[in-house]
């Protein structure tokens, strides 16, 4: 198993286990990095929004320019702030509460983001991969 693949459980699993306020920041991060990367490649932003993966949306992309993917950091900072100054709500009924008063325009920005986040050739699980084997 990758270091990344270990990473990216042990973040899940404290997550679960203790919730976000107990853990490292880097623990965050990498929690959030694998939860943005598995659901906006695999389903999108609306969806990444709508499930509890979004829970910490407000933290992906400071993981995400930590990491060096300044790119889709800066793709993220513009998805997230659709959602107006604060940023997409932690609370997951709140942000589908707030995804469901977007208009077609914030819609089609959030398709648009989500092509070019999708598009962008940095490797998150490479990064994750750099990060972890300096660590080891």
């Amino acid at each position: 198993m990758a270091n990344s693949d270990l990473a990216y459980q042990h973040a899940l699993d404290r997550l679960a286990a203790v919730g976000i306020a107990h853990m490292t920041e880097r623990e965050r991060d990498i929690a959030a990095l694998w939860q943005i990367e598995a659901e906006v490649t695999n389903g999108g932003f609306v969806r990444y929004y709508s499930s509890a993966r979004g829970d910490l949306a407000g933290h992906a992309a400071e993981a995400l320019a930590r990491l060096g993917a300044t790119e889709k950091a800066a793709i993220v900072r513009a998805a997230n702030a659709l959602f107006g100054p604060a940023g997409p709500p932690r609370d997951r009924q709140d942000r589908q509460a707030v995804l469901a008063t977007l208009d077609a325009r914030a819609h089609a920005a959030i398709d648009e983001l989500e092509d070019r986040y999708i598009q962008d050739p940095v490797d998150v699980d490479e990064l994750v991969e750099r990060l972890t084997s300096r660590a080891s």
